[in-house]
């Protein structure tokens, strides 16, 4: 019925097929076919194969819905790669780039065909080479979804250097919402979550970019999210300033314990903290006395 003569049966069974999802995942070829034969609109099929959670040997079918003159049936194969792309689809990524390079023409579906092109590399392979520069680029996209989008894809790279840091650097400074405690509140990505996993991955050897966070700290005095990431790089880079110890004392007696964590790294060079310490201790013991 996808190919049948009459229009109106054939979106009939085009709706009918979508209403099933993965379950319609065995008339995919059929839905090609008709794809092919100009029965099913190309979008309509981007949305078919969207629902039926189906991609695999069907790249053949979305590449060149990537590239269509017609921005839904772009940002419907784009989302199609986004939702059921996996590392088999390699040879998406460089139409995928070509996609989020794009800024013609701009609007809600232009840009969320790039944000989702940005998660199909994610899905696909955030490693790519030739991706990174791009990827890079839109950390600093005017858009705030597809900033952050993209910086959630950076953090998952292997090769951690100057410039992505730099860039991380950047994005937060344009979007300091994007660093939040309380991400699952209206947040659409856990970038705090995320970047501090990537900061795992940060050296001494990359203590050249300490100033950068330093300057976060400074910057950013109300922004907790952004001082504990900040804090937390630092520790790792073991560049923490002395003159941060009263913050992280601060910090501790808000009962956040990553400050203590940091204080016990820094050792001697935390004693100015010790009184303080003993009185919070002193103050505890007598909360638990006078239970």
């Amino acid at each position: 019925k996808l190919r049948d003569p009459n229009a109106v049966i054939t979106n009939e069974a085009l709706h009918a097929v979508q209403s099933l999802g993965s379950i319609s995942a065995p008339l995919i070829r059929e839905l090609q076919e008709a794809s092919a034969a100009g029965c099913v609109d190309e979008g309509e099929a981007m949305s078919t194969l969207y629902r039926m959670g189906a991609a695999g040997d069907q790249i053949e079918m979305i590449l060149p819905a990537l590239e269509s003159s017609d921005e839904f049936t772009r940002m419907r194969a784009a989302q199609t790669l986004a939702h059921v792309g996996s590392p088999n689809d390699k040879a998406a990524l460089p139409v995928l780039m070509r996609l989020l390079q794009s800024s013609s023409p701009s609007g809600p579906l232009s840009e969320t065909a790039r944000e989702s092109a940005l998660e199909a590399i994610a899905w696909i392979d955030p490693n790519y080479p030739p991706a990174r520069p791009v990827v890079l680029a839109a950390m600093n996209d005017s858009p705030w979804r597809i900033a952050t989008t993209a910086t959630a894809v950076a953090l998952r790279f292997d090769r951690i250097d100057a410039d992505l840091i730099t860039a991380f650097v950047q994005a937060v400074r344009r979007n300091p919402p994007m660093i939040r405690s309380d991400w699952g509140n209206g947040q659409v990505l856990p970038i705090l979550e995320m970047a501090e996993k990537f900061s795992q991955k940060l050296t001494p050897a990359h203590r050249q970019t300490a100033p950068q966070f330093v300057a976060f700290v400074h910057d950013f005095p109300g922004h907790i999210g952004i001082q504990k990431l900040a804090c937390g790089i630092l520790d790792r880079l073991d560049a923490v300033p002395d003159d941060f110890v009263p913050l992280l004392v601060t910090r501790l007696r808000a009962q956040d314990y990553w400050a203590g964590s940091i204080l016990k790294h820094l050792g001697p060079r935390a004693s100015a903290a010790v009184s303080d310490l003993v009185a919070q201790l002193s103050q505890a013991n007598g909360y638990q006395a006078g239970a």
